[in-house]
């Protein structure tokens, strides 16, 4: 909560609307949105090692959860109205 206090790009710090139970909506969101991901990415390497095309793609398979991942952490955070700094 101290973090969010702190966080001059967005609205400003009101302990009645920035409660715990906010805090924890917004890693339940996170959680969520990583654990699909983190299925989804890893059947995929499953299908390419099966394959024998993971070792040529997995420098690509990285990039795209790096975007993936930021993307998902901004959405996240604009839909809440704070900071990726956050995170």
């Amino acid at each position: 909560m101290y973090l969010l206090s702190k966080d001059d790009d967005t609205i400003k710090f009101d302990e009645r609307i920035h409660t715990d139970q906010k805090l924890y909506l917004i890693l339940e969101e996170l959680y969520l949105e990583y654990a699909m991901a983190y299925v989804f990415y890893y059947r995929m390497m499953l299908n390419l090692k099966e394959s024998n095309e993971l070792e040529s793609k997995i420098q690509d398979i990285e990039e795209t959860i790096k975007e993936f991942t930021a993307s998902k952490d901004e959405a996240i955070c604009r839909k809440h109205k704070i900071n990726t700094v956050l995170l």
